[in-house]
């Protein structure tokens, strides 16, 4: 990671590109892009790993560009010189949840407040949990076109999915009443908490295309 990279990393957030509704390849001054399957993908954020930095090893975090292509392909991050590819498999989706408190999937009841467990609240951010019966709205990432499709680069990005996910909770199928892209690479699921779900803990889980969100993710519920 260049030296000059900040201790407390950078994300996209300030990026110019987005007053012309471009997404950035490269952020600030930091000569660091990375290519996947030859073509320039989006950087959201990168931290180095050295002495006082927040991150413990070098992260780059990128918005894949898009791409048709099913199976292997290569990635290089050029930082001055390229580094070796090396290889990830590409699918048409990939269903995954950004994660509050190691394991909690973020989730927002309809008035937008936090849902997740009341000892997650901190002042300002009051967490609690889901009732059986209510419908929340989940975020995730990799779950593929939006059924308008979407304009690479472009920083406007949102629709509806063709089809939603198929989703779990507490291994009892959760209705999904909405499925749409809301902001590049963020999507938002309405999910109706089954009326039989058990109070505490809860596994999430959702699918699309075949492929599973990893079973680990939890909601927390209470009647």
């Amino acid at each position: 990671m260049p030296a000059n990279t900040l201790a407390t990393g950078m994300n996209w957030s300030t990026a110019p590109e987005f007053a012309v509704n471009l997404m950035p390849t490269q952020l600030g001054n930091i000569p660091l892009q990375v290519t996947v399957n030859d073509q320039p993908a989006y950087l959201y954020f990168l931290c180095s790993g050295a002495p006082g930095s927040i991150c413990t090893t070098d992260q780059i975090d990128v918005l894949t560009p898009l791409d048709s292509t099913v199976g292997p392909v290569k990635i290089i991050v050029y930082n001055g010189i390229s580094s070796a590819s090396f290889t990830a498999n590409m699918l048409p989706a990939a269903p995954s949840f950004p994660l509050v408190g190691g394991r909690y999937v973020v989730a927002t009841h309809i008035d937008n407040s936090l849902v997740g467990p009341t000892s997650f609240s901190a002042p300002g951010y009051p967490f609690r949990p889901a009732k059986p019966g209510e419908t929340i709205q989940a975020f995730a990432f990799g779950l593929g076109l939006p059924k308008n499709g979407i304009l690479d680069g472009s920083a406007s990005q949102a629709g509806e999915l063709p089809s939603p996910p198929l989703c779990q909770i507490g291994s009892r199928p959760a209705t999904v009443s909405y499925a749409g892209l809301i902001n590049p690479g963020l999507y938002q699921l309405n999910v109706v908490v089954p009326d039989t779900s058990a109070s505490g803990d809860n596994l999430m889980t959702c699918t699309l295309n075949g492929v599973t969100s990893p079973p680990r993710d939890l909601i927390a519920v209470q009647p």
